[in-house]
């Protein structure tokens, strides 16, 4: 495996394990962040549910209160002042004035229909006289059809009213003739609920979650207990009556009436509660209007919860967090109007997330950009030194060898020994060039190249460097062709002549090796001008092979040219170009390949002087 699979090798299992860890971290987090939004949402239907219940509650306490103050003599259809203080249930007398009961005259809203249930398991109501009480109504000018209806009502409620069952459900009438208040009992947390509340809170992964759900088990109570006490505190605990005259609290018998309290039967809501009359005892009460009364109670609430309902409380252990304490109703909350963790767009922890995603993202992409870069370097350093130490090879052998020769006086012929002098003169110049190339590049790296950029004629630069270009090319056995338009030769460039002369000899160079074994040995240098671009073009080209595609696009790249690509072409460190191309940027103008039929051409841009 080389070195540079081997970087890349690590590079990438360090990028699995970062990318595994961050997964890690985020699923964790986010599923605490998803934990504690769906602890906000319900925290806030539960503040919902507490407020819906209060109002309710609240609603309810004014109707309850009023049926709890209701004498027991008023469930007769019609009573005498005597009556009200002394006999009870008793009968009428025929010389008694009669009084009739406002619940025969009056209907009150949320409640159907009053019964009453004698000691005998008779069903009546003061709302469905009968009998002489019946003409009696009918001279107190109370509507034939509300005591129709009220009797059609009384008929459906009766076969729900079963005395022995629904004694059981009333609260008992205490020694001391006080009234307990109306109420139901908090039903108890099941022990099978307190049991799995214990086991959830042991569990480590889950312990927050059972916690919260255990401290908000103890508020629900908490809060249905305090609703409770504030229902009984709604109503008085003695029902207040006039006071009798001595002659009227001689005929008072044993009379008390125990609470009012709510009672679910069927689909209906009643509210009963004990009489008792000379040691016989009474039950009393009223149906609630049930759907009013949930359409009444939900109109409260639906700024709150909107999609609530109600229903009758069954039988055994209920929720306290969503049941009413002055009903046996159950509240069914639905689901919030607006989901509270929702006003916030982003949370934190996803917002935080986000950011380290993206860090993580721009420092893998730096490191790899990096890493890339050096690896890059390193092969190009690894390609310089072979590129060099080869280049450097060949001239420094010429170099020993005929030195050893001349020193030795082994060239006697003059002609063989001026030869041998000028060979070593051409590898002393190319070892000259690449050594000035290698010295250009570097200033150009650490940015101290000076170019001097002056207006100067074009001729000028064309004399100044001629004569070295043709000497190159005499070098190689090619020549060259100057070919300078009238109109550039007395135009003016802004350029540096040092730099110049540099990247013209550069691509001279590279045609006498790279052109060499071409049959028409002439190296073309043509200047042009383009005056729509304000530009001097000077085109350097030649008759060998050309660039294939493929290498084009790599032409102008610095040390591109491996130690076995420098042994098997033509001598060069592959610098030229990439040296000549940024000293023509640096002047202003730029280095270009054109495409031809035939050969290579190479086009230096440089800027026109314009008055």
């Amino acid at each position: 495996m080389s070195r540079s699979s081997a970087t890349w090798l690590v590079f990438v299992a360090c990028l699995i394990l970062a990318v595994a860890a961050m997964l890690w971290v985020s699923r964790s987090l986010i599923g605490l962040d998803d934990a504690q939004r769906e602890a906000q949402q319900r925290a806030a239907l539960e503040e919902a549910v507490r407020l819906a219940l209060w109002r309710m509650d609240s609603a309810m306490g004014p109707l309850l209160a009023q049926e709890a103050n209701r004498p027991y003599f008023t469930y007769r259809p019609f009573y005498t002042e005597r009556l009200a203080f002394s006999a009870g249930l008793a009968e009428l007398r025929p010389s008694e004035v009669r009084i009739a009961s406002p619940l025969l005259t009056q209907r009150t809203p949320m409640v159907r229909v009053y019964f009453q249930i004698d000691p005998d398991g008779r069903v009546t109501s003061p709302q469905v006289p009968v009998g002489e009480m019946r003409a009696a109504a009918d001279r107190a000018a109370v509507p034939a059809e509300l005591i129709e209806e009220s009797a059609r009502r009384l008929a459906l409620l009766e076969p729900s009213l079963h005395t022995a069952a629904l004694a059981r459900k009333l609260t008992p009438i205490d020694s001391d003739n006080s009234l307990t208040a109306v109420t139901v009992a908090p039903p108890p947390i099941p022990p099978e609920s307190e049991q799995q509340l214990a086991q959830i809170e042991d569990d480590n992964q889950q312990g927050y979650a059972a916690k919260s759900m255990r401290q908000q088990k103890s508020q629900n109570l908490s809060e249905y207990q305090q609703r409770s006490k504030l229902s009984q505190n709604g109503q008085p605990s003695q029902i207040a009556t006039p006071r009798p005259t001595p002659a009227q609290r001689e005929e008072t018998p044993d009379a008390a009436q125990g609470a009012m309290r709510p009672v679910p039967v069927g689909s209906s809501i009643i509210l009963a509660r004990r009489v008792r009359i000379d040691r016989r005892e009474w039950v009393q009460g009223c149906e609630l209007d049930w759907p009013a009364v949930q359409r009444w109670l939900l109109e409260g609430v639906g700024d709150v919860l909107p999609r609530a309902s109600l229903a009758l409380a069954a039988d055994g252990a209920v929720d306290p967090s969503r049941m009413m304490a002055s009903i046996p109703v159950v509240l069914a909350p639905g689901a919030l109007p607006v989901d509270v963790a929702a006003l916030v767009p982003v949370s934190t922890v996803r917002a935080t997330l986000a950011a380290a995603w993206a860090a993580l993202a721009v420092a893998v992409v730096a490191v790899g950009l990096l890493l890339a870069g050096v690896m890059r370097l390193s092969d190009r350093r690894a390609a310089f030194v072979s590129a060099v130490t080869h280049e450097l090879r060949t001239p420094l052998t010429t170099f020993r060898l005929y030195t050893e020769m001349l020193a030795q006086g082994r060239v006697a012929d003059e002609v063989q020994r001026r030869s041998y002098l000028d060979t070593l003169r051409g590898e002393a110049e190319r070892l000259s060039h690449l050594v000035e190339n290698v010295l250009a590049h570097a200033r150009l790296e650490r940015r101290r190249a000076r170019v001097n950029i002056d207006p100067i004629p074009l001729q000028r630069i064309l004399d100044r460097t001629t004569d070295r270009l043709a000497r190159r090319a005499e070098q190689s056995g090619m020549t060259l062709a100057v070919e300078v338009s009238p109109q550039a030769a007395a135009a003016a460039v802004r350029a540096d002549p040092v730099s110049v002369d540099q990247v013209l000899m550069n691509l001279v160079d590279n045609a006498c090796k790279y052109a060499a074994s071409a049959t028409d040995r002439r190296i073309h240098l043509e200047v042009t001008l383009d005056a729509g671009r304000k530009m001097a073009l000077l085109g350097v080209r030649d008759h060998g092979p050309g660039i294939p595609p493929r290498r084009a696009r790599r032409l102008f790249n610095a040390f591109e040219k491996s130690a076995s690509e420098a042994a098997s072409t033509a001598p060069g460190i592959g610098l030229g170009l990439a040296l000549s191309r940024r000293l023509a940027r640096a002047m202003g103008g730029n280095l270009l390949h054109r495409p031809t039929g035939g050969g290579a051409l190479f086009v230096l841009w440089l800027s026109l002087v314009t008055d």
